[in-house]
């Protein structure tokens, strides 16, 4: 077989388990149909009796989201496990599309054992090879043929094959001599030898775990083994009781949960802050419009692309949405900017959506940047982080794509301009000093407080570097040692020198034009 990276084989309960590990790049499908091959051709050389071998194909996202648990107190383990084994697991695969076969678990496979007493068998002269012998020579399967009665072939039965545990005893061992099979052995309706059984509730239990395979859903597979109870226990008798424990869909319901919470969070903290500090509901609704619009287009690029909602794409929508409404916030908090530049809506929209068009590009491929080393990760870590880092990627992208033509749109649609641009709105303000009060004060004025500020530090640090008071001076310093009268910092070594270091008695005039009128700012 071609790809095989290691081969482990164990035996449990008489059961030869055989794992095949494939490379990550080898072909499933080719792979599959050449353990089919090599299977059918080593069944030829295995012990008369051997079962054909059941074949699955297991990865990453091949993972139990249930099982159907079967208790009887009336029956043994045996007797569940046949029950499970060949009335339930075939109507598991008909009525539940999307699930792996699986054998039961929790009981040992039910035989019809046959326990010969040596003395007896000495007493006829028999080894127990002719018992073996005897057995498979008066229980074989052969076909009955056809029978002709006037004109007609009707159905013709035989009796080769033993049908009820209790007719083993006649079978003959000498023929001509009376010697039967109950005459040196016990014949009994039992198990192999059990190492294990499940204890569900304080009972001994059978179980089948329902895998589901890569390309499921854990919803709906959860939802059509439940649809389907009805059909499992009317194929078992009434004293055998069938429930599916273990359900792992709450898990995936809670991460939807978890998606749309964070969606909820992440819209009314971004809106607040848009509300706060552009003081425009508008706006607001434009943004929050944006999350739900980058989510769906995730999701539809999640299913062109054969991935299903699952944890982990989850996991990876909730880590987008912190992320993708930046796009949207970038772009319209640009477009406040440049409606005090131009009288113009629909230009001022344009604008802004030219002018952060590359900015949000780049910061899209720096977010993308930090996922691509998912898609070389060695498996089985690759298969379940490059869910993740594709769905936090099409949101992303989502978002781009939105921001760039949804959101011009819808601020065409649904912003109002202010009216005025910032020149004139400097004017109003010289013309009206006392026209922003009470609850129409502007952030503006906190803005233009800000600058005062810092114009005030600069000034103060420039101011001690000029030689004026030496409170102006300390205070534009902070404590701590003097720092010299340079720019650059002196050098024990004595071969840095200052070439803005101010002379004695310089004055700005004397510095030159340029370097004066910064200083002098």
């Amino acid at each position: 077989m071609d790809g095989v990276r290691n081969v482990e084989s164990k035996s449990i309960q008489q059961v030869a388990v055989v794992q095949l590990s494939f490379y990550p790049d080898t072909d499933m499908s080719k792979a599959m149909a050449q353990v089919v091959s090599v299977a059918s051709r080593a069944q030829a050389g295995q012990p008369t009796g051997t079962l054909p071998p059941l074949i699955m194909q297991m990865d990453a996202g091949n993972v139990p989201v249930g099982y159907l648990v079967f208790r009887s107190k009336t029956r043994s383990l045996g007797e569940i496990g046949d029950l499970a084994q060949y009335r339930v697991r075939p109507l598991l695969q008909t009525y539940v599309p999307g699930t792996v076969a699986t054998a039961p678990f929790g009981s040992a496979i039910r035989a019809i054992t046959v326990s010969a007493d040596p003395d007896k068998l000495r007493s006829y002269n028999l080894t127990p090879q002719d018992v073996v012998n005897a057995i498979n020579q008066g229980n074989a399967i052969s076909p009955s043929g056809n029978l002709y009665i006037n004109g007609d072939m009707p159905l013709v039965p035989n009796n080769a094959m033993v049908r009820a545990p209790n007719e083993w005893g006649a079978i003959p061992l000498i023929p001509g001599r009376n010697v039967y099979l109950r005459d040196v052995a016990k014949v009994a309706d039992a198990t192999d030898l059990n190492y294990g059984y499940a204890m569900v509730d304080g009972l001994k239990s059978t179980y089948v775990p329902v895998i589901k395979k890569n390309t499921a859903s854990t919803l709906q597979v959860v939802s059509d083994v439940q649809k389907g109870m009805s059909v499992f226990r009317s194929a078992v008798p009434d004293d055998v009781e069938i429930s599916f424990e273990f359900d792992e869909s709450p898990t995936v319901v809670t991460a939807v949960r978890n998606v749309a919470t964070e969606g909820l969070i992440g819209a009314a903290l971004t809106g607040l802050m848009i509300l706060i500090f552009l003081r425009d509901w508008r706006s607001v609704l434009v943004v929050v419009f944006n999350i739900p619009m980058a989510l769906l287009g995730s999701l539809f690029a999640l299913w062109l692309t054969g991935n299903t909602i699952n944890i982990m794409t989850l996991g990876g929508l909730a880590l987008a949405i912190g992320i993708l409404v930046d796009e949207a916030t970038v772009e319209i908090e640009n477009i406040h900017v440049q409606m005090g530049l131009t009288p113009s809506l629909s230009r001022a929209v344009l604008r802004g959506n030219h002018i952060t068009a590359v900015p949000r590009l780049l910061a899209l491929f720096c977010i993308l940047s930090v996922f691509i080393p998912a898609f070389i990760m060695a498996e089985p870590v690759r298969s379940l982080f490059v869910p993740l880092s594709l769905a936090v990627g099409f949101a992303m992208i989502s978002s781009y794509l939105l921001s760039s033509t949804v959101v011009p749109v819808l601020s065409v649609w649904l912003l109002k301009h202010h009216g005025e641009t910032d020149e004139d709105r400097r004017m109003q303000d010289e013309k009206n000093p006392t026209r922003h009060s009470g609850s129409s004060f502007s952030f503006s004025r906190v803005q233009a407080a800000f600058g005062v500020g810092c114009r005030l530090a600069c000034a103060a640090a420039l101011a001690g570097r000029a030689g004026l008071p030496g409170t102006v001076r300390r205070v534009a310093r902070g404590p701590g040692p003097p720092a010299g009268d340079g720019a650059v910092p002196a050098s024990r070594f004595g071969r840095v020198r200052d070439p803005l270091s101010r002379p004695a008695r310089l004055e700005l005039r004397d510095y030159p034009p340029g370097l004066g009128q910064v200083l002098s700012r």
